[in-house]
């Protein structure tokens, strides 16, 4: 049995908790706890095929998710690695370092390699991208690339649409 503590982000479509199980967080493990304003799910059954689907998933620059966390009422969650740095913190402290800027030169176009062959994967299976965006980039400590925030449904995709963030400036791409 896994219980939700401590808020470590979020978005539209849900909120990140860090996952405890045994009164212990589980290593390297987060919940999104699933934001049913933004999406709707019609059932318990429509998540668990989602989740399923979504754990099929396996390449080096994709975040994986690992599982489905329910109470078997009207709370979902997908259980993912947690990671420890996003594209999006990256670029705010390359702003104000040259330094930084110049060390990651060549970090920065493997980078975009990488995002586009996730991207490519995630279209070759039949997958959308909610918002590819430097926060839905994701770092492990070897600053690998984890694209995240991805889906099958269509109802998913398609509500989605109409989600904007600030970070988007007012669009709602869909890749």
């Amino acid at each position: 049995r896994i219980s939700l503590e401590d808020l470590v982000g979020g978005g539209p479509t849900g909120r990140l908790f860090v996952a405890i199980k045994d009164g212990k967080p589980l290593p390297r493990a987060v919940v999104r706890r699933l934001n049913f304003e933004a999406i709707e799910l019609n059932s318990q059954d429509e998540w668990t095929n989602e989740m399923v689907r979504l754990r099929q998933l396996h390449h080096p620059y994709v975040l994986q998710t690992l599982g489905l966390a329910t109470d078997g009422l009207r709370n979902y969650g997908q259980l993912m690695p947690l990671m420890p740095h996003s594209l999006a913190k990256l670029l705010k402290r390359a702003e104000i370092s040259a330094q930084l800027r110049a060390r990651f030169s060549q970090l920065w176009l493997q980078m975009a390699r990488d995002i586009a062959d996730a991207v490519a994967y995630l279209h070759g299976q039949q997958v959308g991208h909610y918002a590819l965006k430097p926060s839905n980039i994701l770092l492990d400590n070897k600053m690998r690339v984890k694209v995240s925030d991805y889906g099958r449904s269509p109802e998913m995709l398609l509500y989605t649409l109409g989600q904007m963030d600030e970070e988007s400036h007012g669009e709602a791409p869909l890749y």
